[in-house]
């Protein structure tokens, strides 16, 4: 008898220690439940969560969300809008009025920093986009029943999100990954102590093609046990990618390891319901299956599958006609399949097996009270993961060891690979030496086999920085944008920074999330905190904070940047500015003036004494060469006998001077009241160059005198011997062209084809190769 019970309570022992027992109560489909606590599936019937089906597709998303401890107690369930507690009553809180997109996923997820918080993952459907949103339960409310806490109503993650959201544990054993699509990518947002980083890791994008194809929008995906794979579904592209998950960076990549009905010579979906629509691992996260209606069930080894060859086998024949709809995985590690429009649930038996111990039995569940199972719920991860599980993996803190074997187990030995470390405990703690990768090894006696097991995992122990207290900064100046260059460097302090990186964030909350990060600040009047974070660039979960103050009690005005030009060979004086208690320049001058000597960059610190702190402020100089002068046009008014003019237009406006000849000066190039004649430009700029040009102002003659005394007895142009750009065109009174003047003849004598023309008047135009031209007139006498 004492044997026969010995016998008894380890065969218990041998059946729930491997239990995950977050799965062990079931609510899903039409009011449908189950509860497996007692080893085996028994059915239950206190499901109160009605939901209608249209046409075979259930509202609301395609499983329910069952949260249970890790004892296997119901704490609450929901579909997004409606949340039961344990006695299957509504929380205070529910319904929520938002609605879970058709056929989408929701998924659940502990709170790492709240052992009594629990957060629920919906995708609503809004308009014709699906956003991710989420809620918080908090057990300790509605007198320990749960209720949703305040302010974490249906809380947006991200928009355009696809139907398809698995979670997944990070590597350090404490924090959760939520995994979504949004936007042809995948997106991993990180569930710490603090709260969920919003500042998503994103990861390569879906086949290549825009996620706004509805081909891709719809499907399923679900990770794997140990974390490290997830499988996508895309039913009606019929196609399934097992995609390597990164749990320590949250990254997603494709192995090529991909399933289509193509490659496996399945029925597409275009010639059947859906393909390819729903996968499950197995509890060793060493198989993967998938199934539908129309191909039946199959199974790909992960370990001998590659992109060119898939490790392939036939778990159930198509002819079988079990519809597969929903794979689920149970407590039992048998992966379960419903029949949506009946009461029957079908079980592979043994499905981490060799293929000749798999089985499929279709009639494992008969459910008595209920019809349209539909869907499979989703649930928490196991706090405690078959084998060995860690937590805490930043150095300086305690990491802590469990290990959960197939069977109930004793004599613990620990090796920790760390200066011969070693525990008895099952569930130890132990904190590294250093950073650095370490063989963690447990061995013990399995009581029902006798045997001794060992069991490894690789543990990487990532470093720790510490987190340096910077100096506070005064600002004096509005507008000041205030880089954290200088701050990073008192942070970091002997801490290398392609191991470190550190950020800035404007309110405690976004520093412990790693969100809304600042890269500088440009504040208004008052003191502001700003708060550090310095972290581990391959792990940021290993982080430091601190926070420092920006005073700004005092705005006072000044330009920040001069510029000051400079002529080669010639020092220039920088000017600083009034009012300020001490300067110093960046040529280590103490006066408020200096000079320098060549153009570059100066930088002054003026300071002022505000009482409380002393106002420090940077100006920079920017010295440059000036330009050269360049004299743009030259314009002169002429032909007006002793009331010429010359303007001169340069290229700079200052500190110029202009001399005409020897006795006309000014600083604005415009001479007025010039006589005909040749005069010597000169142009004297503030650097001391000289510019010379000769200018012509030219004239005509207002009568002439053709009667061979010598004396005006032909007309032309005063200073055209000069002039080698000038035309003249000579017209009678009734505009008959007379004579032409130019280079080659420049003068008239009065003569039209050799006769003598009377006494008159007679009218000239002269033109000039730039365009210009002047008309006037003069007299002919005898």
């Amino acid at each position: 008898m004492f044997k026969s019970v010995i016998c008894l309570v380890l065969f218990f022992y041998s059946i729930i220690n491997f239990a995950q027992n977050e799965r062990n109560i079931w609510y899903f489909g039409q009011r449908a439940g189950l509860d497996f606590n007692s080893g085996s599936p028994v059915e239950i019937t206190d499901n109160a969560l009605t939901r209608n089906i249209f046409f075979g597709i259930v509202e609301g998303p395609d499983n329910l969300g069952v949260v249970n401890d890790e004892d296997g107690n119901l704490l609450f369930y929901t579909e997004g809008n409606r949340f039961y507690d344990k006695s299957h009553n509504l929380m205070p809180s529910s319904p929520t009025f938002v609605y879970s997109q058709i056929g989408s996923q929701l998924a659940v997820s502990r709170n790492p920093g709240n052992e009594n918080q629990y957060y629920v993952f919906i995708q609503e459907q809004v308009g014709l986009r699906i956003d991710l949103k989420y809620f918080v339960v908090d057990m300790t409310l509605n007198n320990g029943f749960g209720d949703i806490l305040t302010d974490t109503s249906g809380i947006l993650i991200r928009n355009l999100t696809t139907q398809h959201l698995t979670t997944a544990r990070h590597y350090n054993g404490r924090d959760i990954w939520v995994i979504c699509i949004s936007q042809n990518f995948f997106r991993s947002y990180l569930i710490t102590e603090n709260g969920i980083r919003l500042d998503n890791v994103t990861s390569q994008s879906i086949l290549g093609l825009d996620d706004l194809n509805v081909a891709y929008n719809r499907g399923m995906m679900v990770s794997s046990p140990d974390s490290k794979k997830i499988a996508v579904c895309f039913p009606i592209a019929s196609t399934i990618r097992i995609y390597d998950f990164d749990n320590l960076t949250g990254k997603l990549s494709f192995n090529d390891i991909e399933v289509t009905a193509e490659k496996l010579n399945l029925v597409p979906s275009s010639q059947a319901n859906l393909s390819l629509a729903t996968a499950e691992f197995t509890h060793d996260s060493k198989f993967v299956y998938f199934a539908d209606s129309a191909n039946g069930m199959h199974r790909i080894n992960l370990e001998n599958s590659t992109g060119i060859s898939l490790d392939h086998e036939v778990i159930v024949d198509p002819n079988n006609g079990f519809p597969f709809n929903q794979l689920c995985r149970g407590p039992d590690r048998k992966i379960y399949s419903i029949q949506p429009n009946g009461p029957l649930i079908g079980a592979v038996n043994n499905p981490a097996d060799v293929i000749g111990n798999v089985s499929f039995d279709n009639n494992s569940i008969i459910l008595n009270n209920a019809n349209n199972l539909i869907d499979f719920p989703s649930f928490l991860l196991p706090k405690l993961p078959l084998g060995i599980s860690f937590e805490n993996i930043c150095l300086n803190e305690q990491t802590n060891f469990y290990v959960n074997p197939e069977n109930e187990a004793t004599n613990f030995l620990w090796n920790f690979d760390d200066n011969n470390s070693s525990s008895t405990d099952r569930n130890p703690s132990h904190t590294f030496s250093s950073p650095g990768i370490y063989n963690v090894s447990v061995q013990y006696n399995d009581i029902l086999t006798g045997i001794l097991v060992t069991e490894n995992i690789q543990v990487e122990i990532y470093d720790s920085p510490i987190a340096h207290q910077p100096s506070d900064i005064y600002n004096c100046q509005e507008d000041r944008i205030i880089n954290f260059t200088q701050t990073t460097d008192e942070v970091l302090i002997n801490q290398a920074s392609n191991v470190f990186n550190v950020t800035y964030f404007l309110t405690e909350e976004d520093m412990l999330t790693g969100t809304n990060k600042i890269t500088e600040y440009n504040g208004n009047e008052g003191n502001h905190e700003i708060y550090v974070r310095i972290e581990n660039r391959e792990n940021p979960e290993c982080f430091d904070s601190t926070s420092f103050l920006i005073y700004s009690e005092y705005f006072i005005q000044i330009e920040n940047i001069m510029n000051v030009e400079i002529c080669t060979g010639t020092p220039v004086e920088l000017i600083g500015p009034d009012g300020f208690d001490s300067y110093l320049w960046s040529n280590g001058d103490t006066n408020k003036n200096t000079m320098a000597n060549a153009e570059g960059t100066q930088y002054l610190r003026v300071f002022r004494d505000l009482g409380n702190y002393i106002c420090e402020l940077e100006i920079q100089y920017n010295i440059e060469p000036k330009d050269p002068l360049i004299i743009e046009s030259i314009s002169i008014d002429e032909f007006s006998g002793y009331n010429n003019s010359i303007r001169v237009n340069t290229n700079r406006t200052e500190n110029i001077t202009y001399y005409l000849g020897q006795y006309l000066q000014n600083d604005t190039g415009y001479f007025t009241d010039l006589e005909t004649g040749e005069y010597e430009l000169t142009i004297i700029d503030d650097c001391n160059n000289t510019y010379n040009q000769n200018v012509l102002i030219i004239n005509y003659p207002r009568f002439f005198t053709p009667n061979q005394d010598g004396y005006n007895d032909e007309w032309t142009i005063l200073n055209f011997e000069k002039i080698n750009d000038l035309n003249i065109k000579i017209f009678d009174r009734y505009g008959k062209l007379l004579s032409v003047l130019n280079n080659s003849r420049k003068t008239w004598d009065g003569k039209y084809n050799g006769i003598e023309l009377p006494s008159s008047d007679y009218w000239f135009q002269a033109t000039r190769n730039n365009g210009s031209s002047f008309s006037g007139h003069f007299t002919l006498k005898r």
